[in-house]
């Protein structure tokens, strides 16, 4: 889960503390929301598992879409913090570049609330996050993020001239699809796709493509490798 509630709850009631008390309802509403959607949630469920009621609800996020919304905000960041801190743990583009992906297979592997928000979302047509204005400025530095690791590889003749954006959106895709669609794909193949080996030898086979999507040495890791 994005945000540990017991923890949240603990601290709120050691002191009161309207940023613990949102974070409280955010963490309590993400799961209401992705058990029942948007339509199917109930502000009054809201309330009691996050231990507070409902006039403090409406008090921080205005109504059950405006949290809809805040909930979706606070998902994306969490999502956009995991890649930032794994390009950040090596100035090496080639590994940057393996771990933002590793970061973001990693994130919808482990959050199935994400994915299940994100596709409610998109039947309504992304109507709560066109007035999230704090993640329509994070969206930028997301693809800004990929262009530095792009731009430090084509430095060193590793990396091809390719549109940053395009290079987000091909990996997002790869590791989005994968758990968005393992139960119909679990049906259609007869396997299991939830094993450690079939996940990583799914994350494997969308490393590989990346890598060859930007031709570094015809798919491999290191330029000294034989």
């Amino acid at each position: 889960m994005l945000i540990d509630l017991a923890k949240a709850k603990e601290a709120n009631a050691t002191k009161r503390n309207p940023a613990q008390t949102r974070m409280q309802i955010l963490t309590a509403a993400m799961v209401e929301f992705a058990t029942h959607g948007l339509s199917g949630a109930r502000v009054d469920e809201i309330a009691a598992r996050a231990e507070t009621n409902k006039r403090m609800i409406y008090h921080y996020f205005g109504s059950k879409d405006g949290l809809f919304g805040a909930v979706l905000e606070e998902a994306y960041a969490t999502f956009q913090d995991a890649q930032n801190a794994a390009a950040a743990d090596t100035t090496d583009p080639l590994t940057s570049l393996k771990k933002i992906v590793e970061a973001t297979w990693a994130f919808y592997r482990d959050q199935p609330e994400f994915i299940v928000l994100m596709n409610d979302e998109n039947v309504h047509r992304a109507s709560h996050l066109r007035h999230c204005f704090m993640l329509k400025r994070r969206a930028p530095k997301a693809v800004a993020l990929i262009g530095d690791t792009l731009a430090r590889g084509r430095e060193l003749g590793l990396f091809r001239d390719i549109d940053p954006e395009q290079l987000s959106l091909t990996i997002d895709a790869l590791c989005y699809h994968y758990f968005s669609n393992r139960f119909t794909m679990e049906v259609m193949h007869d396997k299991e796709f939830m094993t450690d080996k079939r996940l990583n030898q799914r994350l494997d086979e969308i490393c590989s493509t990346i890598l060859c999507v930007v031709h570094i040495r015809d798919g491999k890791l290191s330029p000294d490798e034989p």
